[in-house]
């Protein structure tokens, strides 16, 4: 039974992570230090890992969401800003496996190009993609959210200036 023991450094902590291996979704923990941390075991000696960041606006019910959380967080005052850039990461990987194989991945600072991880490891590695891009849809749905704030504002404003002083004057 060969054993992988991943951790991933470097990583935002409000933005969750995909790790598959052989095309199966694994679950792992954050440390105590903000490194995520799994284990995996295969009787496989050579197994492929991706590594990709998920954004929030990436998802299927996307507005769904963002409705709802815009309604809860008072009409997004205490809402958390969605990731201006929206830059993601890919990381694809195989990695030949002996009884027990560390793998470390030091994720860079987020740019629109260029390299995503280093590896650190003491097997053998064959690195399949590596690279950082950005996700346009996702961006395009930030903007039209954006848009749907300042319009709800705006609306709201309207709505003060003109019952307000109705109110005022009623007193």
């Amino acid at each position: 039974m060969n054993t992988l023991n991943l951790k991933i450094t470097n990583i935002e902590k409000k933005t969750p992570l995909n790790i598959k291996i052989d095309g199966t979704e694994v679950k792992g923990k954050i440390n105590n230090f903000g490194s995520y941390e799994t284990t995996f075991s295969t009787d496989k000696s050579e197994i492929e890992v991706c590594v990709s960041r998920i954004l929030e606006l990436s998802g299927k019910l996307w507005l769904l969401y963002a409705i709802i959380t815009y309604l809860v967080s008072v009409f997004g005052i205490f809402a958390p800003p969605y990731d201006r850039k929206c830059i993601i990461y890919n990381i694809d990987f195989k990695v030949k496996l002996n009884e027990n194989t560390n793998v470390t991945i030091s994720i860079l600072p987020l740019k629109n190009d260029g390299k995503a991880g280093n590896f650190t490891t003491q097997g053998e590695i064959l690195e399949l993609k590596n690279e950082f891009s950005v996700d346009k849809k996702a961006k395009l749905k930030r903007n039209i959210l954006l848009t749907i704030k300042l319009l709800s504002w705006v609306a709201i404003g309207v709505v003060l200036a003109l019952v307000l002083p109705k109110y005022i004057t009623n007193i």
